[in-house]
């Protein structure tokens, strides 16, 4: 397991548990003391990254143009896994370089997607 992958997990198991400490604060309304957890601020935590996922999701679909998308899945052969894992920067650089190409190659065939495909920020042709 990658070391990134082992922190994510270490982090999440103690997210807001006493192993993070807290904070106490007074509530004015019940006249109280709080304690609070801290969060661990794992960007892969579910309970510490929900409301910025949420956030993010929104923003991305603000951003989306109003024509109908298509979703492309690469998937490797079984045996080349074990490689990708251990040497995952430079595999999946090929990857999505080669997906990219085939992606370009294919787009135009009415058979699969019909158009081209125009890198972000390229004025159209129009």
């Amino acid at each position: 397991m990658l070391p990134s992958h082992k922190k994510a997990m270490r982090d999440i198991l103690v997210c807001r548990t006493k192993l993070l400490g807290g904070h106490t604060w007074y509530c004015e309304n019940c006249q109280e003391y709080h304690y609070n957890y801290h969060s661990c601020r794992n960007r892969n935590c579910p309970q510490c990254q929900n409301e910025r996922c949420e956030e993010w999701l929104e923003k991305q679909t603000e951003k989306l143009l109003p024509v109908e998308y298509f979703m492309a899945t690469f998937t490797l052969p079984e045996k080349l896994r074990p490689v990708v894992h251990s040497h995952q920067k430079e595999c999946y650089n090929i990857l999505f370089q080669s997906s990219a190409d085939s992606l370009k190659k294919l787009a135009p065939d009415k058979r699969f997607i019909g158009g081209k495909i125009v890198p972000a920020g390229t004025p159209s042709e129009e």
